[in-house]
């Protein structure tokens, strides 16, 4: 975003350069030793750079002349950049702003330069009435929030303080001062809001926090007495963990063996052991995926299955423990993923219920208990 008239010279500057070497590059004869794919490399890069600038600088002027309308925010993760573009569609200079504000344009050009990371609470206050935004938020008013209030809120959702700081938050939000700053918040919101599909009014507000619905089929192991809002809050996790694998792991499913030792025989014969890393090396060559998880609290084990047939098998412990997940792992593979790639309609009917892991966890059981939920 180009943010005061020096910026938006120097963009154009830029503009004209660019524009120059597109031309040249385009017009240039491609040499014997070249490969045949440069030239159109440099033409993508100097093409993407050139539409990025010109936007920018299409943005800025029509803001300037007050013909791009600035709309009253309705998510916290906005407000920086709507503070900035409000300033200058009110016609204001950073030097406007310093003077409304008392204090050195300097000062504003630091909070702009990284989008309000380094203002207190109080300070984006003062900004955003002194430029005119207005802040539709729902019960927010200007109460922007605080890191602890977030952190507060999910642990009411069932996640760990703990949990929250090192799984969810930014290194920002670990600060000493970051309660005094809304830009650690805003982060945490973002975050915790691109994990689990929260809004960040839930966050912020007083009532009960919905987590999402499972969207995948899955299976739980779980131990006795596992509190239900503590398996939920972290099937929510692992379900976003298996969504990043399904999302940049090319697995295809194969047909796995119909019955347990000739899999296990498989296995062995591949690896000459049976062991958790031939379970795992075996369950990815199957299109099926070995997520290991060194967390404590919520499920033992996990399966998440798509429709399409590939799978996930999520595997949680507290510490790194080869032993207990190969188990895990073989017995997932043995009881779940297998009857579900040999008969997929039949675990599709099983557990297209909108599947409860607490319906899981609130009942007492054998540890080799297992079952669709």
């Amino acid at each position: 975003m180009i943010k005061n008239d020096r910026q938006n010279q120097l963009a154009a500057a830029q503009i004209r350069k660019l524009t120059q070497a597109l031309a040249e590059v385009g017009s240039r004869e491609r040499t014997p030793s070249e490969h045949p794919l440069r030239k159109d490399l440099e033409l993508d890069t100097i093409a993407s750079e050139l539409e990025g600038l010109r936007s920018d600088v299409a943005e800025y002027e029509a803001l300037r002349r007050g013909s791009l309308a600035v709309s009253p925010i309705r998510d916290l993760v906005e407000l920086p950049a709507a503070l900035i573009r409000k300033r200058i569609a009110s016609g204001m200079t950073q030097k406007d702003l310093a003077e409304r504000l008392g204090i050195a344009e300097q000062q504003i050009q630091r909070y702009e330069a990284n989008d309000y990371a380094s203002a207190n609470l109080q300070r984006l206050r003062e900004v955003a009435r002194a430029v005119g935004l207005q802040l539709d938020l729902p019960g927010a008013g200007f109460e922007l929030p605080r890191v602890g209030d977030v952190v507060q809120r999910l642990c009411e959702a069932g996640f760990e303080r703990d949990f929250v700081l090192r799984r969810i938050a930014s290194t920002a939000a670990l600060a000493k001062k970051a309660n005094d700053y809304a830009r650690p918040a805003i982060d945490l919101l973002t975050r915790a809001g691109r994990m689990f599909a929260f809004s960040p009014d839930s966050l912020i507000g007083k009532g009960q926090i919905e987590l999402p619905r499972l969207a995948s089929m899955a299976s739980f192991k779980t131990p006795q007495g596992a509190a239900g809002r503590k398996v939920r809050a972290f099937t929510a996790y692992a379900q976003f963990c298996s969504s990043l694998v399904l999302q940049t792991c090319d697995l295809r499913p194969a047909a796995l063996p119909s019955k347990a030792e000739v899999m296990r025989e498989q296995i062995a014969a591949r690896s000459g052991v049976l062991e958790f890393a031939s379970i795992v090396e075996y369950a990815w060559s199957h299109g099926v995926a070995v997520l290991p998880i060194v967390e404590s609290g919520g499920f033992d084990a996990a399966v998440f299955r798509e429709a399409d047939g590939r799978a996930v098998v999520v595997l949680k412990h507290a510490a790194v423990n080869a032993a207990r997940w190969m188990f895990d792992s073989h017995l997932l593979l043995e009881m779940q993923v297998m009857p579900w790639l040999r008969s997929p309609d039949a675990t599709r009917r099983c557990t297209s219920c909108a599947p409860d892991p607490t319906r899981a966890a609130s009942r007492k059981r054998s540890p080799s208990a297992r079952e669709c939920v």
